[in-house]
């Protein structure tokens, strides 16, 4: 699964806690204030690591450490996460590492460090005894001793998997006021079935629009319309009705493939549409539909990925497509508008924008 990296945006927040408050606001405790909000507030596995290092780094008294850890630690015991993402959180062990050294930074000011290893002793046992995905469970998790024995060449596998986790807990962090992860805590009460790769369109209309899109690749006898051709006004119609098919299209079997879906033929005709007005004219309408799509309030990260895809793709020429660009700028779905700023005032380099195209 492919993992969300948050951490630039809460070593910006720690730069704007350390640096922009004036002396009577720090006086105040207006930076620990600043930051109760987002530690107190941990809404993805993903803010786990990076709000543990901020917390790590934050220069504060130590009774205001200490509160805004005992705040993180509350909010870690509390935080509950689907089975892929908690695995997304512990494939490797950057955010176990965070937490220790959250706690070992405790440590240093005085401050008891057990609330916040206990809170992720909790967060580890809760999702590992919880329903998990069969694609998510290692081979080897099932053989290995969770660090309470050594030996075996499977323990000298690295600390990677739901095993691994355990294993770096058991080895590094837990102290003698807490216990070892068991086997028994790390076994699932429920293992549901393996992701797979959506497939072929599912839906009579569905395959109707693929076909429809043919027409605007194919000639009659199969031959690949030219340059030339999608010039004329037979083509352009054709392109209209076709992203006309597309906005109406409203697939009630399976809302996930459905947006998978739409948003690929929305794609498919960015990809073979003219550059100047015809592409803008495309680029629109996929703008216009995503700021309408109910998808994105259930899976924000699933909904976003066109989004960065067609944020990507518009500034990519901002001269060509300046309609779009304009229209993502004001964008009435703030997350849309919001990105559209960042990428004017900070476009990402070609190497990382590239894949997207």
């Amino acid at each position: 699964m492919r993992w969300y990296d948050v951490s630039a945006f809460y070593d910006t927040l720690a730069e704007i806690a350390q640096q922009t408050f004036s002396p009577k606001e720090i006086a105040d405790q207006e930076p620990t204030h600043f930051l109760e909000r987002y530690v107190s507030g941990l809404g993805s596995p993903a803010e786990i690591g990076p709000v543990a290092h901020l917390l790590a780094g934050a220069a504060l008294p130590a009774p205001q450490f200490e509160a805004l850890s005992a705040a993180y630690a509350s909010a870690l015991k509390q935080f509950s996460a689907d089975g892929r993402s908690f695995s997304a959180t512990i494939s490797g062990q950057a955010t176990a590492a965070a937490v220790e050294e959250l706690a070992a930074a405790c440590a240093r000011k005085g401050i008891n460090s057990l609330p916040v290893l206990d809170a992720w002793r909790s967060y580890l046992v809760r999702h590992l005894t919880g329903t998990v995905c069969a694609d998510t469970l290692s081979a080897a998790s099932a053989g290995m001793s969770f660090g309470m024995t050594a030996g075996s060449a499977a323990n000298e596998q690295a600390y990677s998997g739901t095993a691994g986790a355990v294993r770096y807990f058991n080895e590094n962090m837990r102290t003698g006021a807490l216990p070892p992860i068991s086997g028994d805590e790390a076994q699932p009460a429920k293992q549901e079935g393996q992701a797979h790769a959506a497939g072929l369109c599912a839906s009579e209309e569905c395959r109707r629009l693929g076909e429809q899109f043919g027409g605007l690749v194919l000639g009659p006898i199969g031959m690949a319309i030219t340059s030339e051709q999608k010039s004329s006004g037979d083509w352009t119609a054709k392109l209209k009705d076709y992203l006309a098919a597309l906005a109406s299209w409203q697939s009630s079997a399976d809302p996930a493939e459905g947006f998978l879906w739409k948003s690929r033929f929305y794609q498919y005709a960015l990809g073979v549409a003219p550059d100047g007005q015809t592409r803008d004219m495309v680029l629109s309408a996929f703008l216009g539909w995503l700021q309408l799509n109910e998808y994105q309030r259930e899976h924000p990260v699933e909904w976003f990925y066109p989004v960065n895809a067609l944020i990507v793709r518009a500034f990519a020429d901002p001269l060509a497509m300046k309609t779009t660009v304009r229209e993502l700028r004001n964008s009435a779905d703030p997350v849309i508008a919001l990105y559209a700023e960042l990428e004017q005032a900070l476009p990402r380099p070609a190497d990382r924008a590239a894949p997207l195209l």
